[in-house]
């Protein structure tokens, strides 16, 4: 009974004083706020990084010399080669390169890829910037892994596979048509999972089915974006992806084998990637995480502040309090719960306005970020919410222990008559 009178005496002290009610709960909010916000970017962007490496398939990516695609920009989505406009011959592979490749000793597996992206909506295709991927199936080694349904048959020419943004999930053996690219009547025969990478907005078209698009460009698409795919040369590539035999050699020792034997390419690592962008990552969020730890420093101290302020204007009711049969303890006990109540509001509030933000301006943080965002799995999220609000409650408890000590060993008399 004592302590639910206490309880409610809380409450009570709360509701008599607003406006530091909600200075209390504001700035616990901010910092709680601020650093569930950064660490849900920090495990997201983390994460993304890893599911898209493990996406992507391949231990290596060898591109021309001088190109501007790389690893990250695959993973994002976001590589400027990858819009029509900015593609040369110059920034091609010869397709032959890759049986170059393939005889390179301790590689198991290369496959080649084009990267083109759809104009303008209505001008070529259903969607506007969707990234389009060309991709040989008989040596693919990426594809076939990432499909969400099962292709019955050997894709052909004039079928394509969509990433999981652009449709609805697909039957086996379901087909789809027409889905235009570029006017070119392609057949839909599936589907990728989610991967939350740039591949969720592609379509993969087989090589020879990029070649016929290129062709019947003149028959199929208006004249500007004919002119922009006859500048694509048949038989050239974007990029080869390569898988190492790991039982031979590693990846370092492969980019140095590959520039050996193939003159005037770029070979990338994709665990040297990984690592850079988890470098750049928490270089970028290093500050926000700075600015949460110095924000819920600061709350310690307005709590603190604002409950000695509170303890000075109720000596009095802190005096008949103890005069009439009340504790030390219990008075203590009236504080922080006070204070718990207080900040752990606050904590919630916090932990909900960050969710929001990073929910609702996720696609934002992708593009200013130039990185892959997938959500921490239920058990993740629940674990630092749970820490944000411990750290809120901390704060409170920490910023009002000396009030609470203070107010506790104060003689009834003398705090009564202080308090008049």
């Amino acid at each position: 009974m004592v302590e639910l009178s206490l309880f409610r005496l809380a409450k009570e002290n709360m509701k008599r004083r607003v406006f530091r009610t909600l200075m209390v709960v504001m700035t616990v909010g901010l910092a709680t706020g601020t650093l569930f916000t950064a660490t849900m970017l920090l495990r997201g962007v983390e994460t993304g990084i890893r599911q898209g490496a493990g996406s992507l398939g391949a231990d290596l990516l060898v591109v021309p010399m001088g190109s501007e695609i790389d690893t990250q920009a695959i993973l994002s989505g976001e590589s400027k080669t990858m819009l029509m406009g900015a593609v040369t011959t110059t920034t091609f592979l010869k397709q032959d390169v890759v049986s170059q490749m393939t005889k390179i000793y301790g590689i198991a597996d290369a496959t080649p890829q084009l990267y083109l992206s759809t104009w303008e909506e209505g001008a070529c295709c259903k969607m506007a910037n969707i990234q389009i991927i060309g991709f040989d199936p008989k040596t693919d080694f990426i594809v076939k892994s990432l499909l969400e349904n099962k292709v019955t048959s050997p894709i052909s020419a004039d079928e394509i596979i969509l990433g999981n943004n652009l449709m609805s999930p697909l039957a086996e053996g379901e087909k789809v048509s027409p889905w235009p690219i570029y006017g070119y009547p392609f057949s839909v025969v599936g589907r990728l999972k989610k991967t939350s990478t740039g591949l969720d907005w592609a379509v993969l078209i087989p090589l020879d089915g990029i070649d016929s698009m290129i062709r019947e460009a003149p028959k199929y698409a208006p004249p500007e974006a004919a002119a922009r795919l006859k500048a694509i040369n048949p038989g050239y590539i974007s990029s080869v992806l390569v898988k190492i035999n790991p039982l031979v050699t590693t990846p370092q020792e492969m980019k140095i084998r590959i520039k050996m034997e193939v003159p005037d390419v770029m070979v990338i690592s994709t665990a040297e990637t990984v690592t850079t962008l988890t470098q750049q990552l928490y270089t970028t969020l290093k500050g926000l995480l700075f600015s949460a730890l110095a924000l819920w420093v600061m709350s310690i101290l307005v709590v603190g502040a604002i409950f000695s302020m509170i303890i000075n204007e109720r000596r009095r009711e802190i005096g008949l309090l103890r005069a009439i049969g009340a504790t030390s303890v219990s008075v203590f006990k009236l504080i922080m719960y006070e204070s718990s109540i207080l900040t752990g509001f606050g904590g919630a509030i916090g932990v909900a306005l960050g969710a929001g933000v990073v929910y609702f301006f996720n696609s934002m943080i992708r593009s200013v970020m130039k990185m892959p965002y997938v959500w921490p799995n239920a058990g993740e999220i629940g674990i630092l919410i749970l820490i944000c609000l411990a750290a809120g409650v901390v704060a409170g408890v920490l910023g009002a222990l000396y009030p609470a000590v203070r107010s506790s060993t104060m003689e009834p008399l003398n705090a009564i008559r202080l308090g008049e």
